[in-house]
């Protein structure tokens, strides 16, 4: 049919199938890799890290919470760019002792491994 057409051209469909390409998050570990004691809590400087949009996408908080003593740091930025939230999340634990952090799936946490030079562990959640 397409060669009775005046451009001639076959269109094709992309089959992503709901499939998000862009920024994927490179070299993330599963949180099913991550050591049995965390799951406890037993421990101090296990950090669960999460984003907090604000109205109208206008404010962004970065929020780490200890998994133990539940302990909560904020930082406002202004925007969700991974290299912005990397930086936050270090000077948010600049001074504390800090084993691992547990992220989710968000892709402004791509740039974790800015984090992990510090030799702290960082795990993602299940989709």
């Amino acid at each position: 049919l397409h060669t009775h057409l005046r451009c001639r051209k076959t269109y094709r469909k992309r089959n992503l199938a709901g499939q998000d390409r862009r920024g994927q998050i490179p070299n993330r570990k599963d949180i099913s890799d991550r050591p049995s004691i965390i799951d406890k809590r037993q421990r101090l400087g296990d950090y669960e890290g999460d984003t907090v949009i604000g109205h109208g996408h206008k404010g962004v908080l970065v929020t780490l919470v200890d998994r133990t003593t539940r302990e909560t740091k904020i930082k406002a930025l202004s925007n969700r760019k991974a290299e912005a939230v990397a930086n936050a999340c270090n000077q948010l634990l600049k001074d504390e002792q800090t084993l691992s952090i547990t992220f989710d799936n968000g892709k402004e946490f791509s740039e974790h491994s800015r984090i992990t030079d510090a030799c702290i562990d960082t795990y993602f959640a299940d989709p």
